[in-house]
């Protein structure tokens, strides 16, 4: 899921955007933006500092490989049960 909405953010923005400004607009944390743009080598390390690298081609890659997945696992709601911590 993450991995989906991160290379939507990459195709709907043309500038130059950072970890934290991505972070800020998904609600995700730092470390799993970063660990997320690490897995889809999307992220470089130059002059010791992290540069998001998503040329257009890629992100487009990643977008048709994510959409092929979506939906594989289905989920039935009414089978979800949640017993808090506690109670256990």
């Amino acid at each position: 899921a993450n991995s989906l909405r991160l290379v939507g953010i990459l195709s709907e923005h043309r500038r130059p955007l950072s970890v934290k400004e991505i972070a800020q607009m998904t609600y995700i944390k730092d470390e799993d933006v970063i660990y997320t743009l690490e897995s889809l080598k999307m992220l470089r390390y130059w002059k010791g500092q992290k540069i998001i690298s998503a040329t257009p081609k890629l992100i487009e890659m990643h977008q048709q490989q994510l959409r092929s997945r979506q939906g594989r696992a289905r989920l039935n709601p009414s089978k979800l049960q949640y017993t808090p911590l506690a109670e256990r």
